[in-house]
C-alpha cells in the first residue's frame, strides 16, 4: 500500500521549516543558544556559558567532554575548545559570521596533548544576497600533506532571477572530477498578476546505461495566501512569505489537491492533501499549532485510506517543546490505528535554572519501552556565565592591541586582579584565563 504519509512530506517535512525536532538519539554536543536582556542603565545583556560539560549515563554520569566558548557581541560562539573526558585529546573549532549572523567559515584543528594543535577541516560558505539565510554555496576542506585540499561536502546552487527580481530558477551543482556538474533543478514560471502560476522540479537520474533529468513534482493552479517571488524550492510552500492556499500537484502519475488554512501568523495551519494513489482515495489531514515563539509546536497528522468500500485511519502525533535557551523539553512521536498507539520517541529534559534564569543544569532522559519508564541519558552543566555583547565589541584585529580583563559579570577589572576567572581580550580575540 502506497501510503499518504509519504506524501505528506510535502506539507510537513518538506513544505514547511518546521523547528528540528531531534528524530535520532540524543547528539554527543548540544549547543546553547544564548538569550538576551534588556538592561536599560548600560546595555543589551547576552549571557552566554563559557563553560559547558556533557555527561553520558552508564549507570552513573560520565563526564565525556568540556566545551569552552568564547563569543561576538550577538553571543554566537566565535571559538570552540574543547577537552574529552579523560583529558587525553582537544579539538577547536573557530567560526566568523557575516552581518546576518549566519556563519560563513568553520575550522577545526585537533591535539592529541591539548597543546600542539593540527588543522583538521575547513568549511566555507556563501548565501544569496536578497534572502540571507539561503545558502549558495558550501566548500569542504581537508588538511592533506600540509595544505588544504577541497574534498567531502562541496556544492553551489545558482538562483536566477526575472528582471522584477523573483526566483524563476534554482540549480543545485555538485563536485565532481574538479567540476560542478548540475544535478537537482527547480523552476518558477510566473502568471499575470506576477504570481508564480507553475512550480516543478528536476533531478538528474541515471537508468543503468545514460543519466537523464526526471521530473518531480509539479505545482499547478495555485493560489497564494502571501508571495514575494523569492520561492527558491517546493520546501518552502507552506512558510514564512511564501504560503499557498490551494494547488494542484502531480507526483509519481498521481493528481492530488492541497487545500491550506493558516491560522495565526507563527505558522500554525489546517491541511489537507486529496486525491486517488493508484485506485486508493487517500486523504491526510494535518494540524500544525505552534505553542510559542521558541519553536515548540503540536502536530497531527490523520490519514485516510479507501478501497473498495473498505477504510483505514492512522493518526500520527508529534509533539515539540523547546524553551527560550534552545534546549529542548519534550520529544514525542507515536503513529495509532485501530484505536491502539504505538510510541516511536519519547524523550524530555529538565532544567535547572540560576537566581538569574539561566540554565545551570540540563538533565535529558529516554522513555524505555521495554520497561516503560524514562531512563538518564544526558546531562549538560552550564557555568561561567559572561555577557557577550558587554565585552565583544571590538574595533580591531591587531594582536598588539592592549591586553583588558573583565570579570564574569562583564565589569572590566583595573590594577592588578585577584585570583580567580577572567574574560581576557586583545583586539579581536577573546578568552578565559584563571589568575592564581
Amino acid at each position: 500500500m502506497k501510503k499518504l504519509y509519504i506524501l505528506s512530506v510535502l506539507l510537513i517535512a518538506g513544505a514547511i521549516s518546521l523547528p528540528a525536532a531531534p528524530r535520532h538519539a540524543p547528539v554527543a554536543k548540544r549547543i546553547f543558544k544564548p538569550a538576551a536582556k534588556s538592561d536599560e542603565a548600560s546595555h543589551a545583556e547576552i549571557w552566554c556559558p563559557a563553560t559547558q560539560q556533557m555527561f553520558l549515563w552508564e549507570g552513573e554520569w560520565i563526564l565525556t567532554e568540556t566545551n569552552n566558548y568564547t563569543y561576538n557581541s550577538m553571543g554566537l560562539a566565535t571559538e570552540d575548545y574543547t577537552v574529552d573526558g579523560d583529558n587525553e585529546g582537544a579539538t577547536r573549532i573557530v567560526y566568523t559570521y557575516n552581518d546576518n549572523g549566519n556563519w560563513k567559515t568553520r575550522e577545526s584543528q585537533s591535539s592529541s596533548d591539548l597543546i600542539n594543535f593540527r588543522n583538521s577541516e575547513k568549511t566555507v560558505r556563501e548565501f544569496d544576497a536578497v534572502v540571507p539565510g539561503f545558502v549558495t554555496a558550501t566548500y569542504g576542506y581537508n588538511w592533506l600533506n600540509y595544505e588544504w585540499q577541497q574534498t567531502g561536502n562541496n556544492w553551489e546552487r545558482e538562483v536566477t532571477r526575472d528582471t522584477d527580481g523573483n526566483v524563476t530558477k534554482v540549480e543545485r551543482r555538485v563536485l565532481y572530477n574538479g567540476i560542478f556538474d548540475p544535478t537537482q533543478r527547480f523552476f518558477v514560471e510566473y502568471g499575470a498578476d506576477g504570481k508564480a502560476s507553475k512550480l516543478w522540479s528536476e533531478e538528474l537520474t541515471s537508468n543503468g546505461f545514460n543519466l537523464y533529468w526526471e521530473e518531480g513534482d509539479v505545482y499547478t493552479d495555485i493560489v497564494w495566501e502571501r508571495t514575494d517571488g523569492q520561492i527558491l524550492s517546493d520546501e518552502d510552500l507552506m512558510y514564512g512569505a511564501n504560503r499557498i492556499s490551494s494547488a494542484k500537484v502531480i507526483s509519481d502519475g498521481d493528481e492530488l489537491s492541497i487545500n491550506v488554512e493558516y491560522r495565526d501568523e507563527l505558522g500554525s495551519f489546517k491541511g489537507e492533501i486529496k486525491g486517488l494513489i493508484d485506485g486508493m482515495e487517500v486523504t491526510s489531514v494535518i494540524e500544525h499549532t505552534v505553542c510559542d515563539i521558541y519553536g515548540s509546536y503540536d502536530e497531527v497528522i490523520t490519514e485516510t485510506y479507501t478501497f473498495e468500500g473498505e477504510s483505514e485511519t492512522t493518526v500520527a502525533t508529534n509533539r515539540y517543546r523547546t524553551d527560550d535557551f534552545g534546549l529542548d523539553l519534550l520529544v514525542y512521536v507515536s503513529e495509532s490505528f485501530g484505536g491502539e498507539e504505538e510510541i516511536f520517541e519519547w524523550i524530555k529534559g529538565d532544567i535547572t535554572r540560576d537566581s538569574q534564569n539561566r540554565p545551570t543544569e540540563y538533565i535529558q532522559q529516554i522513555y524505555n519501552y521495554d520497561t516503560e519508564e524514562f531512563e538518564n541519558s544526558m546531562r549538560i552543566l552550564f557555568s561561567d556565565y559572561i555577557d557577550a555583547a558587554g565585552v565583544s565589541q571590538v574595533t580591531t584585529d591587531d594582536v598588539n592591541s592592549q591586553v583588558e580583563l573583565f570579570d564574569l559579570s562583564g565589569m572590566p577589572v583595573h590594577g592588578e586582579a585577584a585570583p580567580g576567572v577572567y574574560i581576557r581580550r586583545q583586539g579581536s580575540r577573546i578568552s578565559k584565563i584563571l589568575v592564581k
